[in-house]
């Protein structure tokens, strides 16, 4: 509960475990356990009536300057530091942003309309820092804030209560396609999960956990009874929401969707979010379902798709016939937690509309091959696991030259290692053939000269192959000439990581 707490007073996620952010991520909450805009305006509004409470005090500051002059800095300047102590992130960049062109206009005494200020604020992010431009996080921030100014035109007054469900209804549509397009996944209990969490999270445990933070400063032990009061109200947000996630529906993995298909569920959430005639709102669904009923295109019985996934200086490679799937090797796993099989295979697969694994063959245990293997099982659940060597974290079997199978008109073979072969490492990996059509593929790991020779004298005839995987990135110690000769490949691909330090592909 700690790290959770950390995470919503100053942004420090980096105690959370990955229970945790499965459990966001099903029921749609990621977003509140990150310093968010709210915390941000939060603070200067407090600031501000701090402030104005100080020039009712005294009085006299009045006659050297308004009270607006009083407020707005000091606010601003809060704002601003409690965005810097949150490490400046898009969301929080975007409110200080907001905060300082609202507050520039009543200084001014210029009016600044909600669109006005919503671009500026915009424009001094991206000026700032174009890269942010690249970031999901920007694109989320912005049109979330943005749906909430399209749902807010031309509505008429009404309770608060069913002013905020209407709101919180019209950012979950209007991100929905985004959201999908991003990250291949939807929570359908979003909504219901937000409507509880987003006002309990906002109104009560963040205003205990920022009340604590100056008293924290002065005296450990006298902020102590807040942040016991902070952790006793959050944890049965947190445990509630445990149990959310754990329903076999709480979301929906969806593949990458395209361009037009993202465009049209994108307009059927504006109909759904704008005051527009019932008749607009019939299309709706027709526009929105190609994106929810979209399926993940599969090759042809009888062919296969290689897909030659970018993991840096490493390898990961997913093989696709009609109705099964199969991952070569799983891209590193560093010192710092970044693992390759999280960041960029498990959602480059889900993207492909892969959810399941049906093999999973990590040719030996290095870390460029076998670092984001435990990730992979975790994710992908593969029914059947082979390994060039024993790992630590993940159980399969050990590879076996001549073993065969067949999947949907489509041939694969293992031509090494052999049982008790003399020795460790590169030379121990997994080699795999794929034949298709009377087209083939070779996928040799890191294997080196030994196994290179040892194959070409056991294995000649099936060497032959119209594209091969080169083995070790390319190194120096292997595809030696007589290998190549062997092979014949039409195409050959270096698995290797752009400007490495090894010089691969040699």
């Amino acid at each position: 509960m700690s790290a959770l707490l950390r995470g919503l007073a100053v942004g420090d996620r980096r105690g959370f475990a990955d229970e945790d952010w499965l459990s966001f991520r099903q029921t749609g909450t990621t977003h509140l356990f990150s310093i968010s805009g709210l915390h941000v305006g939060m603070i200067a509004i407090f600031t501000g009536l701090l402030a104005s409470g100080v020039t009712r005090a005294f009085p006299q500051l009045l006659r050297i300057a308004p009270r607006r002059m009083w407020t707005l800095p000091p606010a601003l300047l809060a704002a601003f530091g409690y965005a810097l102590l949150a490490g400046l992130e898009v969301a929080t960049q975007r409110s200080v942003a907001m905060i300082a062109v609202a507050g520039l206009a009543m200084l001014l005494r210029r009016g600044a309309g909600a669109w006005q200020s919503w671009c500026l604020a915009l424009a001094a992010v991206v000026v700032m820092d174009p890269l942010t431009l690249l970031s999901i996080g920007f694109w989320l921030s912005y049109l979330g804030v943005a749906w909430l100014l399209l749902h807010a035109q031309g509505r008429r007054a009404q309770s608060w209560w069913r002013s905020a469900t209407q709101a919180q209804w019209a950012v979950t549509i209007g991100l929905l396609p985004v959201g999908i397009g991003f990250f291949a996944q939807a929570s359908w209990l979003s909504p219901l999960v937000n409507l509880i969490a987003i006002p309990w999270i906002t109104f009560i445990v963040v205003p205990v956990l920022l009340l604590s933070l100056p008293i924290l400063a002065v005296s450990g032990n006298a902020g102590e009874p807040l942040l016991h009061l902070a952790a006793w109200l959050l944890a049965p947000l947190i445990h509630g929401m445990d149990a959310v996630a754990r329903w076999p529906f709480a979301s929906t993995l969806f593949p990458e969707p395209t361009a037009l298909t993202l465009a049209c569920a994108s307009l059927a959430a504006a109909l759904c979010v704008l005051p527009v005639s019932r008749i607009a709102r019939l299309l709706c669904l027709p526009l929105a379902l190609p994106m929810l009923v979209s399926f993940a295109r599969t090759p042809p019985h009888g062919d296969v798709e290689i897909h030659v996934l970018d993991v840096g200086q490493g390898t990961s490679i997913l093989v696709r016939t009609h109705a099964h799937a199969l991952l070569f090797d799983t891209g590193a796993r560093f010192p710092n937690g970044y693992d390759l099989g999280e960041a960029v295979v498990v959602p480059a697969l889900r993207a492909l509309g892969v959810n399941h694994l049906d093999s999973l063959i990590v040719s030996h245990a290095d870390n460029d091959h076998a670092g984001g293997a435990a990730t992979v099982v975790r994710e992908l659940s593969p029914d059947r696991v082979l390994v060039g060597e024993p790992l630590p974290d993940v159980q399969g079997e050990l590879c076996r030259e001549n073993r065969r199978w067949q999947w949907d008109g489509v041939d694969f073979m293992l031509l090494h290692p052999p049982a008790r072969y003399p020795t460790q490492g590169n030379d121990l990996s997994c080699v795999l053939k794929i034949t298709s059509r009377g087209a083939s593929a070779l996928l040799t790991g890191d294997a080196g000269t030994v196994a290179e020779m040892r194959m070409i004298n056991l294995h000649r005839e099936a060497l032959v192959s119209d594209v091969l995987i080169l083995g070790h990135h390319g190194s120096l110690t292997s595809s030696i000439p007589e290998f190549m000769d062997a092979v014949s490949p039409v195409l050959a691909v270096a698995t290797a990581g752009y400007r490495n330090r090894f010089g691969h592909p040699h």
